[in-house]
Order: C-alpha cells, then sequence, then structure tokens
C-alpha cells in the first residue's frame, strides 16, 4: 500500500493544490506532512508539531489557519491498487469545512464568549467580546 501526502495552500483567494510525496509507511508519510505544516508554521514547537504528526497518522487529514486568508490543509491517502474507489476519492470539501467553520462559531457564540460582525465589505467575522 501507497500513502499520498497533498497539500491545499489557501492564500486570499489562490489555492495552490500539491504532491508532496508517496510513502509506503503511514508514519513516514505523516512525518512529510508534519514537516510541511512546520514550514508553513514557523511559531510550533516542537510538541505541537509532534502531536500534529500523531494525529495526521491516524486521522490522515490536518487543517491550519492561520488567519481568515491563509489556511493549509494537509491530506494522507492510502492508495491501494491503480483506482481509488469512488467514496474516498474527494480529499478536501470545502463545504464539509465551512459546516465545520459555522458549528464551531455557532458553538462558542452558545458559549457566550464571542459575537457575529460584518465588515463594511459585508464579510463576518467572529472577534472575542470585551469582559
Amino acid at each position: 500500500m501507497q500513502y499520498i501526502v497533498t497539500e491545499l495552500l489557501t492564500v486570499k483567494k489562490e489555492l495552490t493544490f500539491s504532491l508532496i510525496g508517496a510513502y509506503a509507511d503511514k508514519k513516514k508519510a505523516a512525518v512529510a506532512a508534519a514537516e510541511v505544516y512546520k514550514d508553513y508554521n514557523e511559531n510550533a514547537s516542537l510538541q505541537n508539531i509532534e502531536m500534529i504528526t500523531e494525529w495526521l497518522a491516524t486521522r490522515q487529514k490536518y487543517s491550519f489557519r492561520k488567519d481568515k486568508e491563509h489556511r493549509l490543509q494537509l491530506a494522507i491517502t492510502a492508495l491501494d491498487g491503480e483506482t481509488q474507489p469512488e467514496d474516498q476519492r474527494v480529499i478536501f470539501d470545502e463545504q464539509q469545512e465551512q459546516d465545520e467553520l459555522m458549528r464551531r462559531m455557532s458553538q462558542v457564540m452558545f458559549e457566550g464568549e464571542h459575537q457575529v460582525r460584518r465588515d463594511a465589505q459585508g464579510n463576518f467575522s467572529c472577534p472575542a467580546s470585551n469582559k
């Protein structure tokens, strides 16, 4: 079995999809993906990188958002044979990511820690409220 490591980088409205590599071992694939994360996030601690490596080895997906306009998504796809089954072909689903973001925003708002605001361009944000 081969493990394919991919990266989706979002900077403002631009998307870059990259193939990082193919590995025979899932743990080596996770280490390679975590290296991409380490290069992207210079502030990451060794403990944080180890945690992300373990997450990638088990969940095979990781998403990190620096801010509203910068995001790194990593995925490890197990490839057994030449063609992936149809239910395993999608690596990233933008709608699924948006749904997760809205779920988290709703949860935080429910806890009373944040409030949603709309800026002059009509974009929504959820800054921390001053207590």
